[in-house]
């Protein structure tokens, strides 16, 4: 049997896609378009039919080594990517940080998704140890997430005190759960790190930052506020962060914000909290 067209309505992320299928496929994309969702459906469907009378496709075989996955069909490999979700603290970062993690997907670093507490509640062991366990179990095997990281905003406390309790408590909490489980942080906040690309912000808002200094970031005293400001109207929201983030060159941030380089560290390797 051959394929020549896929269509799926609310499997996963593709809430109603129509794609064509021919003999050689090539998926580009956004980090978190859809891509390896749409691998995941195909696998789906050769899985459903594995068992159906010669003649039809033999099912894809999904490999894993090490924390990444290789989908295979005899010796091509057509998926190599390490799954990514990430805790954060709310609607900002939700929409924003696909946006300053996109770059990672020439490495094959895919953040599938940016889950947040409900009904605007702080992040706490409690509240990530839900969401862990809510997206773990939600996904088959072979889409589970080989890491999650949990996203702090520091506030106007040290890095390790935000951190350190629930990075010595959530592990033991999810010994069950086979994924790793890295913890990084925004110094105070998000919108500092959109300072770190001064060129960037100020061709998105149009006009000269202020008195910031983007070499030393963390004494913007509260960067939301300062924000706001620039913006002239005060508004802020979760959308103008997007816009922000889509802006700005994520390498040049992590050049100039250790938090933000941390992160990006967290996301790619699990390495320390040390930026």
């Amino acid at each position: 049997m051959e394929l020549s067209s896929l269509r799926a309505n609310s499997f996963r992320s593709l809430l109603d896609a129509d794609v064509p299928i021919g003999v050689f496929n090539l998926f580009i994309g956004a980090n978190a378009s859809g891509k390896s969702t749409i691998l995941d459906a195909l696998r789906f469907l050769s899985e459903a039919v594995s068992e159906t009378p010669k003649g039809f496709a033999a099912p894809w075989k999904r490999q894993t080594s090490g924390w990444g996955n290789t989908t295979k069909r005899g010796d091509l490999v057509t998926d190599v990517s390490k799954r990514v979700v990430i805790i954060a603290s709310g609607e900002t970062e939700r929409r924003s940080l696909p946006y300053l993690l996109a770059h990672l997907a020439t490495e094959e670093v895919i953040v599938e998704d940016v889950r947040i507490p409900p009904r605007h509640r702080p992040i706490n062991v409690d509240i990530a140890a839900k969401i862990i366990r809510s997206v773990s179990f939600e996904r088959v095997d072979d889409t589970r997430p080989h890491k999650f990281v949990v996203l702090l905003d520091t506030d106007a406390s040290l890095p390790e005190v935000v951190v350190a309790p629930i990075r010595a408590d959530l592990p033991a909490r999810l010994r069950d759960i086979d994924a790793s489980i890295q913890f990084a942080y925004a110094q105070p906040y998000l919108e500092a790190w959109y300072f770190a690309d001064a060129k960037g912000l100020r061709q998105y808002l149009r006009r000269d930052l202020g008195n910031v200094d983007p070499s030393r970031l963390d004494a913007i005293g509260n960067p939301k506020r300062h924000l706001k400001q620039l913006l002239g109207s005060g508004l802020y929201t979760a959308q103008i962060s997007r816009e922000i983030a889509a802006s700005l060159d994520a390498i040049v941030v992590a050049e100039r914000s250790p938090s933000f380089r941390g992160f990006v560290a967290a996301v790619k390797n699990g390495e320390s909290l040390d930026g």
